[in-house]
């Protein structure tokens, strides 16, 4: 999506790093907003629409009668249980109604999808924030990244930079990759001899290879754009151009500016070109570029553009585990199918467990809670001992990199609020499966700090610290308490791992939304999502 081979053209500047890893180190550890979490935007749009084409795909082999109700909406909901399980507070943000309507040539469908509905509530329930945008999703995630507002944008549009993101997470590829992330920032992208691209040369590659709303200049690829970019000023002053002129001066400065386009294309003047482009100078006609287009890259629709600032909430928020009950029996059925305690277990009573371990106790409003008989599972988890250290999330063949306990829970609290507002019906089913104790993975350094005689006895390696990601971008939240590092120590090669890194630490399999139960047989037959 966006610029086409723009990601190929990055790929020098990637970070490879884990969600867990990543999240630990840049949300727990450097706690930069005083709440132990890093605030990641998620481009809910996007998540929703790939569910739904992965599961429309499947339905010729049988995948959805296997898989139980509503494939869509179950995919959706183990990627929701896999940001729970970590110190992130997800921001999922869908696109609205003044989007652009045409994409690539194509009407847009400006309804609203059919199960956004029943997926805002389910992130309601989990505790995450969620909203609609005015326009896209894309550039409201972009520009609250570029305010400070959120901490990394989890998509795989790259227009994303060229709307002002700092930090993007490219999803990834959930068998291939397993808990492994591409992380891409603008600093990096900026000081990397193979890119050198500001936001300015960036949107030139879009005006002249194309992207979601123009074709560009006919036969420009990305080769060619990138070459004009770094050799000359055309993207700078068109990017200012487009930022400060009035209509009337942006089209008497597009006349000028396609005769310098057109001058660069045939005579080279300042060798940014390997060759001369005579042909490609000839398709510079009237029209090109479209001053609409230019501004629709440069001034997207968002909640920003009016002055006003969202507020993000970085805090954990406690999950309405009963209303998220009452939800799965709504779309899958699991209550009164009998399996509901056994989902949950495996799914979602350790993402509980590891996010009531970041939020301080709040005892008054515990103990209160406890005894008016609302959600039990405020206090924190009844760990009965801890088993072992051990790197995860995971097994050691999907190559884990952050230590942990693997603990063991008692799990009454969990059971009693899982069933508290079902049927009656669906109550005496789940009362009637085995109670047994349950084991959940926690980061090292979470458990340590909420329990630490308890670790005492289970000493972990001392981890090798990387350089911070965040703190090396504009987009780090004000007032951080971290020490910024300067941009110089940005990795090999003047940004990013080095390049054969990410292809040697990527596992060969492993499902990075979900632990290893019921999701993994969805996942490995759904070959369709594999680009999610």
């Amino acid at each position: 999506m966006g610029i086409p081979n723009l990601w190929k053209l990055l790929k020098p500047t990637v970070f490879s790093r884990t969600l867990t890893e990543l999240s630990v180190a840049e949300g727990f550890d450097a706690d930069r907003r005083g709440t132990g979490t890093m605030v990641l935007g998620v481009d809910g749009s996007l998540l929703l629409n790939r569910a739904q084409w992965a599961a429309y795909h499947q339905t010729g082999r049988g995948i959805n009668m296997q898989a139980g109700e509503n494939l869509p909406l179950q995919i959706l909901v183990w990627q929701a249980c896999r940001l729970l399980s970590l110190p992130i507070m997800p921001v999922v943000i869908f696109d609205g109604a003044s989007r652009p309507t045409t994409k690539r040539g194509h009407r847009v469908k400006t309804a609203p999808h059919a199960l956004l509905a029943a997926y805002m509530q389910l992130l309601k329930d989990l505790g995450f924030q969620t909203y609609i945008a005015p326009g896209e999703a894309e550039a409201e995630l972009s520009q609250l990244n570029a305010r400070g507002l959120i901490d990394a944008v989890l998509t795989d549009d790259v227009d994303a930079f060229l709307f002002g993101a700092t930090c993007v997470i490219q999803i990834s590829n959930l068998i291939k990759d397993g808990d492994y992330v591409s992380v891409f920032t603008s600093k990096a992208i900026q000081k990397h001899t193979k890119t050198r691209l500001t936001p300015a040369r960036i949107f030139l590659i879009a005006v002249l290879s194309g992207g979601d709303y123009s074709r560009g200049l006919k036969g420009c690829g990305i080769e060619i754009a990138h070459q004009l970019s770094l050799g000359t000023t055309l993207g700078e002053d068109l990017y200012a151009a487009v930022h400060n002129y009035s209509s009337t001066e942006l089209s008497s400065f597009l006349e000028e500016w396609c005769k310098r386009l057109r001058r660069e294309l045939v005579d080279n003047p300042h060798q940014a070109l390997r060759q001369c482009q005579p042909a490609l100078a000839q398709k510079v006609v009237q029209g090109f570029p479209s001053p609409k287009v230019l501004r629709v890259y440069l001034h997207p629709i968002t909640s920003l553009s009016n002055g006003s600032t969202p507020e993000i909430n970085s805090k954990i928020r406690t999950p309405d585990l009963a209303a998220v009950a009452v939800w799965c029996e709504k779309y899958f059925s699991w209550g009164t199918r009998g399996v509901i305690l056994d989902r949950f277990q495996n799914n979602v009573w350790g993402g509980i467990c590891v996010r009531s371990l970041i939020k301080p106790v709040d005892t008054a409003s515990a103990i209160a809670a406890h005894f008016a008989a609302c959600q039990p599972v405020s206090f924190r988890p009844s760990i009965l001992h801890v088993y072992r250290a051990a790197l995860g999330p995971g097994p050691p063949a999907k190559k884990p990199n952050t230590w942990g306990y693997s603990v063991q829970v008692e799990p009454h609290s969990f059971i009693v609020a899982t069933l508290s507002r079902l049927t009656p019906e669906a109550r005496q089913l789940g009362n009637a499966q085995p109670r047994k104790n349950f084991t959940v993975w926690i980061p090292a350094p979470i458990l340590k700090r909420a329990y630490p005689k308890l670790v005492m006895n289970f000493p972990v390696p001392i981890q090798a610290v990387k350089p911070s990601i965040l703190s090396a971008n504009d987009g780090s939240a004000p007032g951080s308490s971290s020490n910024p590092i300067d941009v110089d120590d940005i990795n090999e090669e003047d940004g990013g791992d080095n390049e054969n890194t990410h292809e040697a630490l990527v596992p060969a399999d492993g499902a990075m939304f979900g632990p290893p139960t019921r999701v993994n047989y969805l996942f490995n037959n759904l070959d369709t999502i594999l680009t999610l």
